[in-house]
């Protein structure tokens, strides 16, 4: 089932749990070891499909600029629904969406802000300040462009080895035919390791941040201010993890 607005503003702006079950973030020993090796998979490939940026040092440190970076994409999140004045927030706009951010999360979090919005709530969402990043998982989107460019036709998703390859319909056919033998596979995976590809980040963050969510029945006024109010009262500020 689709994962209803309180649910995803817990998930999202609090930290919690509650889409654990449905986005697979349970961790195992055999997992940790599988998102370990397609990781260094993954920064291998990198650096050997990008010999100049390597050269020039552009991996040294790349798991760690990711971590930067995840910081500052909550951080544009929680600007994103802020409320202004009038009660709109950007993301609510159908212009919420690609390169900024991926289209399906894009969904999900513009549907839950329409909801909220539709229900009666205000709310408030301050990230004061980054405590802790952890790169749990990198991986490639081979075959994959966040350029705009999108292959026209069905598609279908191949998973090996931690990656996630793009085949078109008549690649997929050619690599599940046996009579073509092992030469027709190893043709497919050539065309898709010279394609275009997509890093990927999986992180977690903890945060001291400060949110309020102020539902119709309440008691206050439907107002930022209002919302603002709640949270300095109740001391919302406090540690909270969130697996983007």
């Amino acid at each position: 089932r689709q994962p209803s607005a309180l649910e995803l503003w817990r998930a999202t702006v609090e930290g919690a749990a509650t889409l654990e079950g449905q986005t697979g973030h349970r961790q195992g020993v055999f997992t940790s070891l599988k998102a370990w090796l397609g990781t260094k998979l993954a920064l291998h490939h990198c650096r050997h499909v990008a010999p100049a940026a390597r050269a020039e040092g552009r991996f040294d440190n790349l798991q760690g600029q990711v971590a930067e970076g995840a910081g500052r994409c909550l951080q544009f999140l929680a600007e994103s629904l802020h409320l202004a004045t009038d009660g709109k927030c950007q993301m609510a706009s159908p212009a919420f969406g690609q390169p900024m951010v991926e289209e399906a999360l894009a969904e999900h979090l513009r549907g839950m802000t329409l909801s909220l919005q539709s229900s009666g709530h205000s709310w408030l969402w301050q990230v004061d300040e980054v405590l802790d990043t952890r790169i749990t998982k990198l991986f490639l989107i081979m075959a994959a462009s966040r350029a705009g460019a999108i292959r026209r036709g069905p598609t279908d998703i191949l998973c090996a080895f931690g990656q996630q390859f793009v085949l078109t319909r008549e690649q997929t056919k050619r690599f599940i035919d046996r009579t073509r033998g092992i030469q027709s596979r190893m043709e497919v995976l050539q065309e898709l390791l010279h394609a275009d590809l997509v890093l990927v980040a999986d992180a977690s963050l903890t945060v001291k941040q400060s949110s309020t969510l102020v539902t119709p029945s309440d008691q206050q006024p439907l107002t930022v201010a209002a919302a603002a109010a709640a949270a300095a009262t109740a001391k919302a500020a406090a540690d909270g993890s969130h697996q983007p």
